[in-house]
């Protein structure tokens, strides 16, 4: 059996989010209230959808800026433009939607969980892809 393909750090970040929402999400739908859920549930897949794009703007400019950095100003306009597309998503939902603050600060919540995680899985050498196990070497 071939090793497991090595996952960059945000696509490790990308997938220990997702694992995350969908452990919270579940819990939610199966033990709280209507307003709850719909908390929980918008604020981890906005964080989904952040990990995601984090992942696709990071591949993006390191395939684009192949041997040299890209600029820092880029960088840093990519980063303030997507943060405060977050703010403004996130005020809405707080402001125009019959949901629980706290839920959805449990939700969001989630996407600082995925890079504790994945920092972890790394620094500890743990299976780096929480959805695919790790290959077994050789046969005992």
């Amino acid at each position: 059996m071939s090793p497991a393909r090595q996952l960059s750090p945000l696509e490790s970040v990308e997938r220990w989010t997702l694992v995350c929402s969908a452990v919270l999400i579940t819990v939610a739908l199966a033990c709280l209230g209507a307003r709850a859920q719909l908390g929980i549930c918008l604020g981890s897949g906005l964080m989904a959808l952040n990990a995601r794009l984090l992942r696709q703007v990071g591949t993006y400019l390191a395939r684009r800026y192949r041997n040299r950095p890209p600029p820092l100003g880029l960088v840093l306009g990519l980063l303030h433009v997507k943060l405060l597309a977050l703010a403004v998503i996130m005020y809405g939902c707080m402001r125009y939607l019959p949901l629980d603050a706290l839920a959805f600060l449990l939700g969001v919540s989630v996407l600082p969980a995925g890079i504790l995680l994945a920092a972890l899985s790394r620094g500890l050498g743990l299976v780096d892809d929480p959805v695919q196990p790790p290959a077994r070497s050789g046969q005992g």
